[in-house]
C-alpha cells in the first residue's frame, strides 16, 4: 500500500494497528490517559445521569435532533463500555500527532477518554468537544484538564454546539472526530456543516462505521465524497483526508478487508430484524 501511494500522514497510525509498537514518548501518553480510566474504574459502582441524542424528524431539513430518555450509568460502564478502548484511543492520538493537528473538534465526549488521547497530541493548541449529557460533560472537563490547558467542553446537543462553534468567523479545524450519533442522517448532516470549516489536509474520523447497516451506508457515501483526497477503512474508524480541491475524488484504502467481507455476507444473506449485527461488527 505504501508503494502504491498510501498517504504519509496515516502510515504511523496504520502501522500501529498491525504491530502495536510505540515509542517511549507515546507509551507515556497512553499511560497518562489510561491512569484516568483506572481512576474511573476504581469508582466503579458510582453512577451519573447520562443520555444520548436521537433523530426526531428525519424529514426536517436541519432541526431534527432531540434528546432521548435519560439513563443512569456506572462509572465502570462508562470507562469500559462507553469510552474508547486503549487500542483505538492510541490510534486517535497517533492520528492527531501525525497530521500535526493544532485545532481539534470532537462530537461526543462521554467521560473524555477519547478527548484526552486527542488533546495529548504534541501539536494540539485547541481542543473542543461537544457532549449533551451534563454528568459526563463535567467528568470530561476534569479529565481533560489533567491532560491539557487548551480544552473546552460544550454541554449541548450537537446542532446547538455546532451553531456556537461554527459561528466564529474563520474558525477552522485540522482534525474532527465524529462520534456520538451512530446514525446515517445525523452523521451526514454533521459532516455537511463541518466541511466548510476544514483546513486543507484536515483529517476527519468517523466512529463505528460498522455499528449498523445504517452507519455502513453513511460510510459508503463518505468514503467516496468529493473533496477528500484519501479515505481509509480502518475497521472501527473511517478516515478522510480533506483536500483543498472541492471536486477532488478520493483514493480509497482499506485495512479491514476480512471484516468488510463478513459484513457483505451478513448484509446479503436472508435475515430478520433480530439478527445480531454487533456480533459481526464488534471490535
Amino acid at each position: 500500500m505504501i508503494r502504491q501511494g498510501f498517504p504519509k500522514e496515516l502510515r504511523k497510525p496504520a502501522a500501529f494497528l498491525f504491530s502495536g509498537e510505540l515509542s517511549a514518548y507515546d507509551r507515556e501518553v497512553v499511560t497518562r490517559v489510561e491512569d484516568l480510566r483506572a481512576e474511573l474504574l476504581s469508582r466503579g459502582t458510582e453512577t451519573i445521569e447520562d443520555y444520548s441524542q436521537g433523530l426526531a424528524d428525519a424529514g426536517e431539513p436541519r432541526r431534527g435532533l432531540q434528546t432521548r430518555a435519560k439513563d443512569t450509568r456506572t462509572l465502570e460502564h462508562i470507562a469500559n463500555v462507553s469510552s474508547v478502548t486503549q487500542r483505538w484511543g492510541t490510534f486517535l492520538y497517533l492520528c492527531a500527532d501525525a497530521v500535526e493537528a493544532k485545532t481539534i473538534l470532537e462530537l461526543g465526549t462521554c467521560a473524555g477518554i477519547s478527548g484526552c488521547y486527542l488533546a495529548a497530541a504534541r501539536s494540539c493548541e485547541r481542543f473542543v468537544t461537544i457532549e449533551a449529557s451534563p454528568g459526563p460533560a463535567k467528568l470530561a472537563q476534569l479529565n481533560l484538564s489533567r491532560i491539557s490547558d487548551h480544552t473546552t467542553v460544550i454541554n449541548a446537543l450537537f446542532e446547538e454546539g455546532l451553531d456556537e462553534i461554527l459561528g466564529v468567523p474563520g474558525d477552522r479545524f485540522d482534525m474532527v472526530y465524529v462520534d456520538g450519533h451512530h446514525e446515517k442522517i445525523p452523521t451526514l448532516r454533521s459532516f455537511e456543516r463541518l466541511r466548510e470549516h476544514l483546513n486543507p489536509g484536515a483529517l476527519v474520523v468517523f466512529d463505528d462505521i460498522y455499528w449498523s447497516r445504517d452507519m455502513y451506508e453513511a460510510w459508503e457515501m463518505l468514503r467516496s465524497w468529493p473533496g477528500f483526497s484519501h479515505t481509509l477503512d480502518a475497521e472501527r474508524f473511517g478516515l478522510g483526508v480533506w483536500s483543498d480541491q472541492a471536486d477532488a475524488m478520493p483514493r480509497m484504502w482499506s485495512l479491514a478487508i476480512s471484516r468488510s467481507l463478513r459484513f457483505i455476507r451478513w448484509f446479503l444473506r436472508p435475515h430478520t430484524e433480530a439478527t445480531p449485527f454487533l456480533s459481526i461488527a464488534a471490535t
